[in-house]
């Protein structure tokens, strides 16, 4: 893989930034299931890291599975996510489970949780890239 300028740039700055950004999400998503006694940020921070460290290869593997095995690249993409939501979602309820002291039903939850406030947050970060993309674009044409 060929890295640019600006996707090494992008690499480098929102990388870091990802990975913090999960940290704060697995802490409020610990917080909205009330994991007693609430967890540290930094212990977030390193539970959110090995999750990532975890779930990128796995990710990457069920989409390759899910190419070889779908015809089209809509039903691959659909293949691929089936086979990797419930598998990382045991791989992540047994990492909560005994890092956060929580139950394994818990575990779930915080799971889940975390899940959905993931998908919003990302679907909030893809508006703003559009709608700054859209009005950098629309100046552009006026001059």
């Amino acid at each position: 893989m060929n890295l640019g300028t600006n996707e090494a740039l992008m690499l480098f700055i929102g990388g870091p930034i990802g990975m913090l950004l999960a940290g704060v999400l697995l802490k409020a998503a610990c917080d909205l299931c009330s994991v007693e006694p609430p967890p540290h940020l930094v212990r977030c921070l390193v539970i959110a890291i090995v999750l990532i460290a975890i779930g990128a290869p796995l990710g990457y593997g069920a989409h390759l599975l899910g190419k070889s095995l779908g015809p089209s690249e809509n039903i691959a993409a659909l293949v691929a996510v089936l086979l990797f939501l419930p598998v990382f979602a045991v791989i992540s309820t047994l990492i909560f489970v005994p890092s956060l002291r929580v139950r394994p039903l818990k575990g779930v939850k915080i799971w889940l949780v975390q899940t959905l406030i993931n998908a919003v947050v990302g679907a909030v970060v893809v508006m703003l890239v559009i709608g700054g993309w859209t009005t950098v674009d629309s100046i552009r044409r006026l001059f």
